[in-house]
């Protein structure tokens, strides 16, 4: 039997579902969730990355001391730095294994704006401790 792994879209991604195979489970009567994903797109995980990165300079106590102790230019650009390295990995990856083609192309700079989108959301929500 297969069961699937639920998610709400991230940053305006489309939710999809990951399926795992696990050991066969009565029927439950509960209304399945409207969203799941079904594929680890380069957007999806540049998104989480990037949601990560802005979650280690806000929580970890050396990131957060070495990032306060910036002007709010430095961490503009130091953040966008960052997570364009991330979301430009995960995407020049992804055109290594499918090849570099328009798609692929159109995939990168998809990861790129969902990685900053997450990273600047993420940052903004998160409570400072």
């Amino acid at each position: 039997m297969k069961t699937a792994l639920f998610c709400v879209g991230i940053a305006g991604l489309t939710a999809t579902t990951l399926a795992m195979t696990t050991p066969a489970r009565a029927q439950s009567s509960l209304p399945q969730p409207p969203y799941r994903i079904d594929e680890l797109t380069p957007a999806l995980l540049a998104a989480g990355a990037a949601a990560g990165l802005s979650l280690l300079v806000r929580f970890v106590p050396g990131a957060r001391d070495w990032f306060d102790a910036q002007s709010a230019l430095q961490k503009q650009w130091t953040m966008f730095a960052l997570t364009a390295v991330v979301a430009l990995t995960i995407g020049v990856w992804n055109m290594a294994a499918t090849g570099f083609t328009q798609d692929a192309l159109v995939r990168l700079l998809f990861a790129l704006f969902a990685a900053l989108t997450s990273n600047q959301v993420t940052y903004q929500f998160i409570k400072q401790p």
